[in-house]
C-alpha cells in the first residue's frame, strides 16, 4: 500500500515538475523570436523580483502546514484558514506598497509591471501543502498544468494578436486567476473552507510558521539574488543566457527532487532509515547521470542561434558541483530534518550558509569584481558549508550506517 502511494506520488510529481520546467523552455524561443533576447532578459529580471515577493507570500507553508497538522495536531481547516489570512494581509501590503512606489517613481517603474503580480495570485490561492497532505498530487499537477499551459496555448494560437509584451503578461495573470479559482472550488467541495480564526490562534500558528519561513526565504533568496545581480550589473541579454542555464540546471535536479518529494509525506508521518538511505543513493545516481546527459546535449545538440552555445556549456559545467551538493542537501533537509522536526539545526545551517553567501556577494559588489563564475563559485561555497553540517549531523546520529 505504501509503495503504491509513493509510486502514484512520483508519477504526479513528474507531471507537475515537467510542466513547470519544460513549458518555460518551449516559451523561451517563442518569446525571443517574437520579441528579442533583451526583452526576455527584462522579463526575467522583473519576474525575479515578483517571484521573491511570492516566496515571502508562501511563508514556507508547504513544510510548516504539515508540521502543524502532524506534530501539533491542528485541524486542516484551522491551518488552511490561518495561512490564507496571513497571505491575504501580506498581499494587501504588497499591493499598497506597489501603488505608492509606482506613484512616486513613475519614470523608473513601467506601468506593465503590475501584470507580474500573476505569480503572487497563483501563490496566494494554490495551497499546495493541502494536496501533499491529502496525497492528491494529481489534482495539484492538473491545476499547475493549466496555469503553465494556458499562456503557451494562447501564444501559439493567437500569436499575431499578441504584439505587446504586456499582453502576454496579462495572459499570465488570467491563467493564474483561473487556476486559483479552480483550486478554491476544489478545496471547498472537499470541505476545506476558509473560516475566520481568532487572533490568538493565528498568532500561535504564526510562531511555528515563522520558524520555517526564514529557512525557506533565505534559501530561495540566494537563487533570485544571482539573477538580480546579473540583470543589474551586466545586461538583460546576458541574464537571458544565465536564466536558460538555470532552467537546464533545474531540469537536471528534477529527478532527485521528485524522488525526495514523493517520500516526504511518508517520512513526515514515520521516519524510515532504510528508505532514507535508498533515496540518498537514488538521488546521487540520478543527479550525476543528468549532469553528464545535459552537458552532452548542450555540446552536441543545442542549435538555438541567438544563444552562445559555448558560453552556455561553460556555465552548466561550472554548475556541476553545485548540482550534486544541492541534491544531497535537499534530500537531507526534507527527508530527515523536516520530517523529524529538527528545526533548530535546519535554521542554524540555513542562516550560516546564507550569511556566508551574502557576505561574499557583498565583498564582490564592493570590490566591483562580479562575474558569472564568481557568482557560481559563491553558490558552491554556500552549499558546501550546508553539506558539511548536514552530513556531520547524520553521521553523528548514525543514520547512514544504522
Amino acid at each position: 500500500m505504501l509503495s503504491k502511494i509513493i509510486f502514484k506520488n512520483i508519477i504526479n510529481l513528474i507531471i507537475f515538475n515537467c510542466v513547470n520546467l519544460f513549458v518555460p523552455l518551449i516559451l523561451i524561443p517563442l518569446i525571443i523570436t517574437k520579441f528579442n533576447t533583451k526583452v526576455y532578459g527584462e522579463f526575467i529580471f522583473y519576474n525575479s523580483i515578483f517571484i521573491l515577493l511570492g516566496f515571502i507570500l508562501n511563508l514556507g507553508s508547504t513544510q510548516s502546514a504539515l508540521i502543524l497538522i502532524n506534530k501539533y495536531k491542528k485541524s486542516i481547516t484551522e491551518v488552511y484558514s490561518s495561512i490564507l489570512t496571513l497571505k491575504l494581509c501580506i498581499m494587501f501590503f504588497f499591493l499598497l506598497t506597489y501603488y505608492i512606489l509606482s506613484e512616486l517613481l513613475v519614470d523608473l517603474i513601467p506601468n506593465y509591471t503590475i501584470y507580474y503580480i500573476y505569480f503572487l495570485v497563483y501563490e496566494l490561492f494554490l495551497s499546495d501543502w493541502v494536496y501533499y497532505y491529502k496525497n492528491k498530487l494529481n489534482i495539484m499537477a492538473l491545476i499547475n498544468s493549466l496555469n503553465k499551459l494556458f499562456p503557451l496555448i494562447c501564444l501559439l494560437l493567437f500569436d499575431k494578436y499578441i504584439n505587446a509584451f504586456s499582453t502576454l503578461l496579462l495572459i499570465f495573470l488570467t491563467s493564474s486567476i483561473l487556476s486559483g479559482i479552480i483550486s478554491i472550488i476544489y478545496l471547498y467541495f472537499k470541505n476545506i473552507k476558509f473560516k475566520f480564526q481568532s487572533i490568538l490562534t493565528i498568532k500561535n500558528n504564526l510562531k511555528i510558521i515563522f520558524s520555517f519561513f526564514w529557512v525557506f526565504l533565505l534559501g530561495k533568496t540566494r537563487l533570485i539574488a544571482n539573477k538580480l545581480v546579473v540583470g543589474s550589473f551586466f545586461s538583460f541579454e546576458l541574464l537571458a543566457v544565465f536564466d536558460i542555464a538555470e532552467k537546464i540546471k533545474n531540469i537536471t535536479l528534477l529527478p532527485s527532487q521528485i524522488i525526495v518529494d514523493s517520500n516526504y509525506s511518508t517520512q513526515s508521518k514515520s521516519f524510515n532509515t532504510l528508505l532514507f538511505k535508498k533515496t540518498m543513493l537514488m538521488v546521487l545516481i540520478s543527479t550525476i547521470t543528468l549532469i553528464l546527459l545535459s552537458l552532452a546535449v548542450i555540446k552536441n545538440l543545442f542549435i538555438f542561434k541567438d544563444i552562445n552555445k559555448d558560453f552556455l556549456f561553460s556555465i552548466l559545467l561550472a554548475f556541476s558541483p553545485l548540482l550534486i551538493l544541492q541534491s544531497v542537501n535537499y534530500h537531507i533537509q526534507k527527508s530527515y530534518l523536516l520530517s523529524t522536526s529538527k528545526l533548530k539545526l535546519l535554521n542554524r545551517v540555513s542562516i550560516i550558509s546564507s550569511l556566508s553567501f551574502f557576505l561574499i556577494l557583498s565583498f564582490l559588489l564592493i570590490l566591483n569584481n562580479v562575474s558569472i563564475y564568481c557568482l557560481i563559485i559563491n553558490n558552491i561555497m554556500s552549499a558546501l558549508i550546508a553539506s558539511f553540517f548536514y552530513i556531520k549531523y547524520i553521521i553523528n546520529e548514525n543514520i547512514l550506517f544504522k
